[in-house]
């Protein structure tokens, strides 16, 4: 009695090598957490927001969407440098609380009041 083995080899996805501990990067929006009565819900074509190591960001797609941030502790700070930005929420200055945790990075609107506790997740998709 002969044994035969059969190995079959799975299809493996050609990707980046992502580092997600880092923040630096493009990430994309998967889940949102705006209150009741909906709490977390997932996303499936979420924005992308775009930290480049030169202090530079892109955030969603529209007319306002590029600027500069700073990082301090546990809170990015958004300027957008569009000639609009003075008609948006804090004039275009926004800060936003952070956390990076098990490669998902959650934001939170520090400009805004927002009892219910409003996060956005986000997983990166690409280093840069």
């Amino acid at each position: 009695m002969s044994i035969t083995t059969l190995q079959i080899q799975g299809c493996k996805k050609d990707s980046e090598n992502v580092d997600s501990t880092t923040i630096e990067g493009t990430w994309k929006l998967v889940g949102q957490n705006l209150g009741l009565p909906d709490g977390y819900i997932k996303v499936t074509d979420g924005e992308l927001f775009t930290l480049n190591n030169d202090s530079t960001f892109k955030k969603g797609t529209d007319k306002c969407n590029e600027g500069v941030y700073s990082i301090t502790e546990n809170v990015i700070t958004l300027d957008y440098s569009c000639e609009i930005k003075k008609s948006m929420l804090s004039d275009g200055i926004q800060e936003w609380g952070y956390s990076l945790k098990n490669g998902t990075l959650r934001i939170s609107p520090k400009f805004l009041n927002c009892d219910e506790g409003c996060t956005y997740e986000y997983e990166k998709i690409s280093n840069n």
